[in-house]
């Protein structure tokens, strides 16, 4: 009964949202820019790709993609290839189905060139290489004037702050910021747990399951490498750890 009313709350109060919101349009139009990210990143990787779904459809934005997607594509963020105004405009105007035509081909005609320009993306946010670029950490309060002015807030950075970055800062290069660190610890507490299946070892197994799963969706779903993206992976780590290690107090 329980989860029945859980369910039929959620359902109502999701209906109630939809409703207020734009109908879908805004997530339809990242879904696009999401498929011509893929597109992008496999024409880079392979110029003589042919998307002929794509140049049927709309010869200008397979055009572009081939040339200002290409130039400023980048594998650890997609607002480069995004914020391009003419591609941008392009792939707003586009026919409706075009760009999903023609990366459901290269999903399905070339799996091999797919999982290789996905792999690169996955790396940024799993591995962060260069973590700096990935946004790891903020302090203070800052923004676009005219949205703080609407806020009523103003700009802030004191000793608090700098502290923070300091310390932050100092620990950027080490296990505490890795999700490959995390991801390890997870996999082999699970272990663990299932092997001793004591009291409550099964739901923080299946936390720890959840999260290493919910990490291997963005091999297919990441476009850009912010640590945020992985706060549960790691957040899931340290509560298992948590656990195992109250059970040997």
């Amino acid at each position: 009964g329980f989860f029945a009313a859980a369910a039929l709350l959620t359902c109502g109060i999701n209906s109630l949202l939809i409703a207020q919101g734009d109908g879908g349009k805004g997530a339809a139009l990242e879904i696009r820019y999401a498929q011509g990210y893929d597109l992008v990143g496999a024409l880079r990787k392979d110029a003589t790709l042919e998307l002929p779904a794509l140049r049927a459809a709309d010869p200008k934005l397979e055009g572009l993609l081939r040339t200002r997607g290409v130039a400023h594509y980048s594998d650890h963020l997609i607002d480069t290839y995004a914020n391009d105004p003419p591609l941008s405009a392009a792939i707003e105007a586009s026919p409706k189905g075009a760009i999903f035509a023609a990366w459901r081909e290269l999903v399905l005609g070339h799996p091999g060139l797919y999982l290789r320009q996905r792999w690169p993306v996955f790396r940024q946010v799993l591995a962060t290489p260069d973590i700096r670029v990935c946004r790891p950490l903020y302090f203070g309060v800052d923004g676009p004037p005219d949205v703080m002015e609407q806020l009523g807030m103003a700009r802030r950075w004191n000793s608090r702050d700098t502290a923070l970055a300091h310390y932050g800062m100092a620990l950027l290069d080490t296990p505490l910021f890795s999700h490959l660190a995390f991801g390890a610890l997870a996999a082999v507490l699970l272990v663990f747990l299932l092997r001793r299946s004591c009291g409550p070892d099964l739901a923080v197994a299946g936390m720890l399951g959840g999260a290493l799963v919910f990490a291997l969706t963005f091999l297919v779903l990441s476009v850009a490498c912010d640590y945020r993206y992985l706060y549960f992976l790691d957040l899931a780590t340290l509560a298992a750890a948590f656990h195992v290690a109250r059970g040997f107090g």
